[in-house]
């Protein structure tokens, strides 16, 4: 008998024509995704965010929550000094809008005293980088393993999306000490808690303003990383994991 655990991502259980993005746009695709969801033997939503867009879809899924985990001894603050922001997305017209990326340049021009970065590939973002501030700077793709020194040399990490169904590099930089500005979308708030600064989507002024302060604040630099490495640990998620697929594979490993 063939069994079925799925583990869905923010695509597809998203419905965002505004954004092009989501597998939940089309009735054909709606159908089939709901009908998967809804007789899978498990279904492991990544956050509580998804998991109340899984019920949305597929009320009857039966489902249990896997956080995902993160490697404390590979993401560790650095010892170097630290200054500006950064954020990591592939840099594209899907992207644009939707990961914040056209705030997060506009956050830079009317922050050119501060350095701001973006981590990921441009090979698809034809047209979309001209005129940018000089006090932006693009780093392209990178190796994952790479990503540690980047976030070490950072002090603020910003998602500015319209949706995240977690945010994994966003919880990455935070065991690295970046102070989090995040907005209210999706998981992002469930992910950062109390910690760092959260701001309307869309709100450029108070972007900005949020921005400064995560700049200027000192008191939290350790408490990012307290809070992603208590609430998600690796070896938690590994655990949880096995613990849930022991009734599909009958004690193999």
């Amino acid at each position: 008998m063939t069994r079925s655990v799925l583990i869905p991502g923010g695509w597809d259980v998203e419905s965002m024509p505004e954004f092009d993005y989501g597998e939940m746009r089309s009735a054909r695709t709606r159908r089939r995704t709901s009908y998967s969801l809804s007789h899978a033997d498990l279904v492991l939503p990544v956050s509580g965010f998804t998991m109340k867009r899984v019920q949305y879809w597929a009320p009857q899924a039966p489902m249990e929550l896997l956080h995902h985990g993160f490697d404390t001894e590979m993401f560790v603050p650095g010892a170097r000094r630290r200054e500006g922001v950064i954020t990591v997305s592939p840099i594209s017209r899907g992207t644009w809008h939707l990961k914040g990326l056209s705030l997060f340049v506009e956050a830079a021009r009317r922050m050119p005293d501060v350095p701001f970065t973006i981590v990921g590939d441009i090979s698809e973002a034809t047209g979309l980088l001209a005129k940018l501030p000089e006090n932006l700077h693009l780093l392209g793709a990178l190796p994952h393993s790479d990503l540690v020194g980047v976030y070490q040399q950072a002090r603020v990490y910003a998602q500015l999306s319209a949706v995240e169904s977690f945010g994994c590099a966003l919880a990455e930089a935070m065991l690295c000490a970046c102070i989090p500005v995040v907005t209210d979308r999706g998981a992002l708030p469930e992910v950062v808690g109390g910690v760092g600064e959260r701001v309307t989507y869309g709100d450029i002024e108070g972007t900005v303003d949020a921005l400064r302060r995560g700049l200027d604040d000192e008191s939290h630099r350790l408490t990012p990383r307290e809070r992603i490495s208590q609430l998600y640990p690796l070896g938690r998620r590994a655990a949880r994991l096995l613990a849930l697929l022991e009734p599909f594979v009958g004690g193999s490993r």
